[in-house]
C-alpha cells in the first residue's frame, strides 16, 4: 500500500476512534421505544382476541344456544300443527256421523211423508164415503167405524209429536256441527295460513341462525390462527430484543 492508501486507512481509523469515543458507555442504554410500542400494540390485540367474549368456546356456546332456541320453537310449531290435524280428523268423524244421521233423518221424514199421504188418502175415501146415500151409509157404517179406528190407531203408533221433536233435535245437532265445521275450517283457514307463514319465517330464521353460527365458527378459527401467528411474531421479536441487548452489553 502506498502513502495515499495509508492516508485513507488512517483517516478511517480516526473517524472510527471518534465514533467510539462519542459513545457514553457509563450512562444507561436508550430504550427501544419503537419496538416497545410495537409490543404494546401486539399485546393489546392479543388481549382482545383472547378475551372471554371472543373465545372460541364462547362463540360455540352462543351458536349452540341459538340452535337450541330454534329447536324449541320448531317443536312448538310441530305441536300446534299436530293439534290442528287432530282437530281436523275429529271434525271429519263428526261430519261423517252427522251425515249418517242426516241420511237416517231423511229416510224417517220420507216415511212420515208416505204415512201422511196414506192418511190423506184415507181421509179422502172417508169423505167420499160420507157423501154416499143413506142406505149405503147404513151398510158401510161398521166399515167406516173400523176404518176410523184404524186411522186413529195408525196415527197414534206413528207418534208424530215425538218424531217431530226427534227431527228438531237432529236438525239442531246438524246446525251445531255445521257451525263447528265453519269454526274449524272456515275461521282457522286464515290462522292456518298465518301458521304456514310463521313456519316459513321460522325456517328462514333457522337458516339465518345456522349461517350466523357458521360465520362465528369461521371467525373463531381465523382468530385462533391470527393469534398463533401474532404469538409467533411476538416471540421472535422478544428473541431479537434479547439478542440486541446482549450485543450492546458486549
Amino acid at each position: 500500500c502506498d502513502d495515499e492508501c495509508t492516508g485513507l486507512l488512517l483517516n478511517d481509523l480516526d473517524r472510527l476512534n471518534q465514533m467510539i469515543m462519542s459513545v457514553n458507555l457509563t450512562g444507561p442504554l436508550p430504550a427501544p421505544y419503537k419496538l416497545l410500542y410495537s409490543f404494546e400494540n401486539t399485546t393489546q390485540e392479543l388481549k382482545h382476541l383472547l378475551s372471554p367474549q371472543r373465545a372460541p368456546e364462547r362463540l360455540l356456546q352462543l351458536a349452540q344456544e341459538n340452535l337450541d332456541t330454534l329447536v324449541t320453537e320448531m317443536d312448538e310449531l310441530l305441536t300446534r300443527a299436530t293439534k290442528v290435524t287432530a282437530d281436523g280428523e275429529q271434525t271429519k268423524q263428526d261430519a261423517e256421523r252427522t251425515n249418517e244421521r242426516a241420511r237416517s233423518l231423511g229416510q224417517f221424514m220420507k216415511g212420515i211423508l208416505q204415512a201422511a199421504e196414506a192418511v190423506n188418502e184415507d181421509a179422502i175415501r172417508l169423505n167420499e164415503t160420507l157423501g154416499t146415500p143413506d142406505k149405503d151409509l147404513e151398510k158401510s157404517l161398521p166399515e167406516l167405524q173400523s176404518e176410523a179406528d184404524r186411522i186413529v190407531s195408525e196415527m197414534r203408533n206413528k207418534k208424530l209429536n215425538m218424531q217431530e221433536r226427534i227431527a228438531q233435535d237432529e236438525f239442531k245437532n246438524a246446525e251445531d256441527l255445521l257451525n263447528k265445521v265453519k269454526k274449524l275450517f272456515g275461521e282457522p283457514s286464515k290462522k292456518n295460513e298465518d301458521l304456514k307463514n310463521e313456519v316459513q319465517d321460522k325456517l328462514a330464521n333457522y337458516h339465518t341462525k345456522v349461517n350466523d353460527a357458521r360465520d362465528l365458527l369461521k371467525e373463531a378459527m381465523n382468530k385462533i390462527r391470527e393469534a398463533n401467528y401474532l404469538s409467533a411474531v411476538n416471540q421472535n421479536n422478544v428473541t431479537m430484543v434479547e439478542v440486541s441487548a446482549d450485543k450492546l452489553y458486549l
